[in-house]
């Protein structure tokens, strides 16, 4: 009797800790795996403070160690990805334009997850019942549920495995600064000249017309989590891709970077101006590159360390944070109240230009006046002069 009394408490306990908790939907229907794993510890987080998550993933038992997560395997997408074949080594020789072949890979798969959501029927009940506190969607690829969500009236944040492109600074209300934050596939520095601004420009405004014509219009990688990690590592050798770099500088240890593409290039070129990496280009190693590479990192682990130190000196774990903001979300089920008042001023007033025109107007009137003033002046000390001279 005691035993089904402590059992029943215990039941009861777990109820109301699964009833206290919100239900949280989690939107991944495409992406590759680094994008799911770089979300993870927040999920867990999340799930740790007794909130219900429920993942829509392409990718079969990738929520094991969320605890009491719901997982729904979207089987046709993840035949679809597995029919992906991308020939990494031959995109790397596109340079920054590989982004092209990546979006025309991209395509067909988010028209086809679009597909696959709308008719998912755990997701189609989701949607009828609004049995949802929260939507967590990746932001690379998945636009499509953006206006499904937008239109439940359901609050939603958008996780970026990687730099955010222009199209995800759009959907967010932030302002794009094209003069100081290069486009995720450029490996410009910030300080950009002005032919890099430019093709900062033309880039960014490229890729958002090719998501509207392209995906809207139509509707890697297991992180490197030990081995940075290891104690007797002395400079980790990666693709360059975000997590990679992270673990990278979390754990003090050099990087050398071989890009293939996407935002690769920019991350890698981010260690190399900051001092704890270098990039090598795959058409051009060779064991003696390699090798001097590998020397020359292992002689530079202080500038690892110093941004080791950096990263690791925050108020508390970066999954707290995001859970408090997560949390944030579903308390106000907004945050437009914090997005910045300029979003939607035009052009020429978010960047002062009209105030600019009219300060340089009043400028010139003075400086016009000023001018007219000291002609006049020697116009009047010259008359007397002359005078003078008829005189004698």
């Amino acid at each position: 009797m005691r035993l089904h009394l402590i059992t029943l408490i215990v039941l009861s306990a777990l109820a109301m800790e699964s009833c206290m908790g919100e239900r949280i939907v989690v939107l991944y229907p495409m992406g590759s795996k680094s994008h799911f794993y770089a979300v993870m510890p927040l999920l867990e987080e999340l799930a740790e403070r007794g909130h219900n998550v429920t993942v829509f993933s392409p990718f079969k038992g990738i929520t094991k160690t969320i605890k009491g997560a719901t997982e729904i395997f979207l089987a046709s997408i993840a035949q679809q990805i597995d029919a992906i074949d991308i020939d990494w080594f031959a995109m790397q020789k596109q340079g920054s334009t590989q982004i092209l072949t990546m979006m025309r890979v991209m395509t067909d798969l988010a028209v086809l997850a679009c597909e696959e959501m709308v008719t998912n029927t755990e997701f189609r009940n989701v949607i009828k019942n609004r049995d949802v506190d929260l939507f967590i969607a990746d932001a690379f690829g998945n636009e499509f549920t953006y206006p499904i969500i937008d239109q439940l009236g359901i609050p939603f944040v958008i996780h970026g495995s990687s730099s955010p492109l222009p199209i995800t600074l759009d959907a967010m209300g932030a302002p794009k600064e094209y003069a100081s934050v290069p486009t995720m596939t450029l490996d410009f520095d910030h300080h950009m000249n002005f032919f890099q601004r430019l093709v900062n420009v033309v880039s960014g405004e490229a890729l958002k017309f090719m998501r509207d014509y392209f995906i809207i219009a139509k509707l890697d990688a297991i992180v490197q989590r030990e081995f940075p990690g290891h104690p007797n590592a002395k400079v980790f050798i990666t693709h360059g891709g975000m997590l990679g770099t992270q673990e990278s500088i979390y754990h003090g240890v050099p990087l050398l970077g071989l890009p293939f593409g996407n935002d690769q290039r920019a991350n890698v070129a981010r260690a190399v101006r900051d001092g704890w990496g270098l990039k090598l280009d795959w058409d051009k190693v060779d064991d003696r590159t390699l090798d001097d590479a590998i020397r020359h990192l292992s002689m530079i682990p202080a500038n690892a360390t110093k941004w080791s130190e950096l990263m690791r000196d925050e108020i508390m774990p970066g999954k707290k944070v995001a859970a408090y903001w997560i949390e944030y979300v579903i308390r106000h089920g907004s945050t437009k109240h914090l997005q910045v008042a300029s979003k939607n001023m035009p052009f020429y007033q978010r960047h002062l230009i009209d105030v600019a025109l009219f300060l340089g107007a009043i400028a010139s009137f003075f400086l016009l006046i000023v001018f007219m003033l000291i002609r006049t002046l020697l116009r009047c000390y010259r008359k007397p002069k002359s005078a003078k001279l008829k005189a004698t």
